[in-house]
């Protein structure tokens, strides 16, 4: 990825992050008919009426669920694809999703997106789902294909399919997506957004394939659409209610920003809900290394006046620590004082003398609205040049991420 964040108080800021972990996910042959005949007790973890941003052009509807065995499998899944960046295109208006299960059993979805009011009913005893006033008869099918969503003509339901299970840490829809290749073609991971792998739309389903090479064309970066849509779905939502993290409230995160460098960072809220920026680590090594094909993951959280963070790419685990009142930050089991800089280099990270500080600067602090830290970096030509954007890489697939993720600091 490139990125990833975590923060309870700033959910509706915090950056969704690549899925780097290459699990092994098992497909199951069941289809839907055999799911149905599932025991109520096998079921231990649904998710009815949810919605997610699965790629830069299809927003998904689902309602799945996974059982004791860690297999999730899926009972309607309604991908609404349109031209790359739809749903983030600016109306005046704000987004929403609602719906979810009825008395009755059937489940209804609801969805205000970039100008767009998509509805849709499923109906599993009937096993029908209704898109749009339209009828789907579904038979042994469990996904509908909607394509054209922002077109003149569209909405338009194109087809069906039947998506087998997957395993899953959780009953979302994505480890269905990421192992189904009918599913992943229809969501084109190639036709990107400006961000392009650490997008928001790109993870966990679209930055995924792409490392991995399930994405076989060529990139093609767009730009979010414009202009209103004047079709059969068009409407806008309801005044957004935005929740505000209050003064002080503090985020923290962690994610690849080059094939040189990985990240870590400490925010704390500003007076009505802007971002700024405690402290950033830059750990640089040789090219590829936070690009392991092996584990990644990265905690943080802190006592009192302390925030750490611990980061793992492969065999090579990180601490960083940044303690608030005194301004200081540690590296390891260095501590040393931060003084008004908010950003430290370290270098050699993969390197058997292990990391080393090269030297602490600082940057402006102001996070974007949107909590892009790379936006930030790319306000600062010295931390561009930290990155090392012109390495190059043996791996091909590897190399055309690395073009991807350094696409964002104009280079």
């Amino acid at each position: 990825m490139c990125f990833a964040g975590s923060d309870s108080v700033m959910k509706e800021h915090a950056m969704r992050y690549t899925a780097w972990l290459v699990a092994a996910l098992a497909l199951a042959s069941a289809t839907i008919d055999a799911q149905r005949q599932t025991p109520p007790s096998a079921r231990v973890d649904r998710s009815s009426g949810s919605y997610a941003t699965v790629s830069p052009s299809v927003v998904a509807s689902s309602s799945t669920w996974r059982d004791a065995t860690g297999v999730v499998s899926v009972d309607i899944l309604i991908l609404w694809r349109g031209s790359p960046g739809w749903m983030y295109r600016r109306t005046g208006s704000g987004s929403s999703s609602g719906g979810g299960p009825n008395r009755d059993g059937t489940v209804d979805f609801s969805i205000y997106q970039g100008g767009l009011h998509l509805t849709a009913k499923f109906d599993p005893v009937a096993h029908t789902a209704d898109v749009l006033g339209e009828r789907v008869d579904l038979k042994n099918a469990n996904v509908v294909f909607v394509d054209r969503v922002d077109s003149p003509d569209g909405p338009v339901v194109i087809k069906t399919t039947t998506a087998p299970s997957a395993r899953g840490q959780s009953p979302d829809v994505s480890p269905v997506l990421r192992n189904t290749p009918e599913l992943l073609d229809y969501l084109r991971c190639e036709q990107q957004i400006p961000g392009g792998l650490s997008h928001p739309s790109m993870g966990p389903v679209c930055a995924d394939a792409v490392l991995k090479g399930a994405v076989k064309a060529a990139t093609v970066m767009n730009e979010v659409p414009t202009g209103p849509i004047a079709n059969r779905a068009a409407g806008v939502a309801p005044p957004p209610l935005h929740e505000v993290p209050p003064p002080g409230a503090t985020s923290s995160g962690s994610g690849v920003m080059s094939a040189s460098v990985a990240a870590g960072w400490f925010l704390h809220a500003e007076g009505a809900g802007a971002m700024s920026l405690d402290l950033l680590v830059l750990w640089r090594g040789s090219p590829g290394w936070p690009m392991q094909a092996t584990s990644r993951g990265g905690s943080g959280g802190g006592m009192g006046s302390r925030r750490g963070m611990n980061v793992r790419y492969g065999e090579i685990s990180l601490y960083a620590a940044y303690d608030i009142g005194p301004r200081r930050y540690t590296i390891e089991n260095d501590t040393k004082a931060l003084g008004e800089d908010n950003v430290v280099l370290v270098d050699d990270v993969d390197s058997a003398t292990g990391p080393r500080v090269l030297k602490t600067l600082r940057v402006d602090p102001a996070v974007p609205p949107d909590g892009r830290v790379d936006q930030l970096v790319a306000r600062s030509p010295e931390l561009v040049a930290y990155l090392r954007c012109d390495a190059k890489l043996a791996d091909a697939r590897k190399q055309m991420a690395a073009e991807i993720l350094c696409a964002r600091y104009g280079k």
